[in-house]
C-alpha cells in the first residue's frame, strides 16, 4: 500500500526533528490515500488539501469548499507560519484562526427535529 511507505517516510523525517516538534505544517496530495498518510504523521486536516485533476484545492476539512492555488496565495500570511515576524498580517495563533477553527463541516439537520 502507497500510504504505508507515504507515512514510514514522513515519520523516518519527523524522527529527525525534537519529539515536541511538528515539522509537517499542511499537506498536498491527489489521493485519499495521501490524506490518510498526511493524517497519521499529525497534520491538522484543516491543512490538508487534495488537487484534484482540474487542479482545484479541495480543504479535507471543508470537501465541498473548491480553491485554487491563485486563491491560496491570497491568504498565505492567514494559513501558513511566517518567516518573518515583520511586516504581517497573521493571526497570532494559527490553530484558533477562523481559516481552520471555524471551519467544523456543518452537521446535518433532520427537519423532523425542528417540529
Amino acid at each position: 500500500k502507497p500510504e504505508k511507505f507515504k507515512i514510514e517516510c514522513l515519520n523516518d523525517i519527523k524522527n529527525l526533528f525534537a519529539p515536541s516538534r511538528q515539522p509537517f505544517y499542511a499537506a498536498f496530495g491527489n489521493r485519499p490515500n495521501d490524506v490518510y498518510a498526511y493524517t497519521q504523521v499529525g497534520v491538522p486536516d484543516c491543512r490538508i488539501f487534495t488537487v484534484n485533476p482540474k487542479g482545484e484545492l479541495i480543504q479535507e476539512r471543508t470537501k465541498g469548499n473548491k480553491s485554487s492555488y491563485h486563491r491560496l496565495s491570497e491568504l498565505v500570511e492567514h494559513v501558513f507560519p511566517l518567516l518573518s515576524k515583520e511586516q504581517n498580517s497573521a493571526f497570532p495563533c494559527p490553530e484558533f484562526s477562523s481559516f481552520c477553527y471555524w471551519r467544523d463541516p456543518i452537521p446535518d439537520l433532520d427537519l423532523d427535529d425542528l417540529a
